[in-house]
């Protein structure tokens, strides 16, 4: 069951499905939904599986990725990940 339920999330391009939605959070500032999206991006990291990283730093959705991560539920106030990366950090 749990094999199968990875190769869906990979095969059904269920991670981008999943960032489409988090960026209509965002746009809404449902705070709830984007507490949600951090914690169910954060199973996806633990599930520790390569090919699911390989999706996730795309270059079309690393920032989005990097976006989820902003809304830890456990932080008193949004951390701007983005804002440094694109501000702060050269190639």
């Amino acid at each position: 069951m749990i094999l199968s339920s990875l190769f869906s999330i990979e095969a059904d391009g269920y991670i981008p499905k999943l960032l489409d939605l988090f960026g209509m959070c965002e746009d809404l500032e449902n705070l709830e939904s984007l507490h949600l999206m951090y914690s169910i991006f954060k199973t996806i990291f633990m599930l520790n599986k390569n090919a699911l990283f390989e999706i996730m730093f795309q270059p079309e959705n690393l920032m989005k990725v990097v976006g989820v991560m902003e809304y830890d539920p456990n932080k008193p106030e949004i951390v701007r990940h983005r804002d440094f990366l694109e501000k702060q950090v050269r190639e």
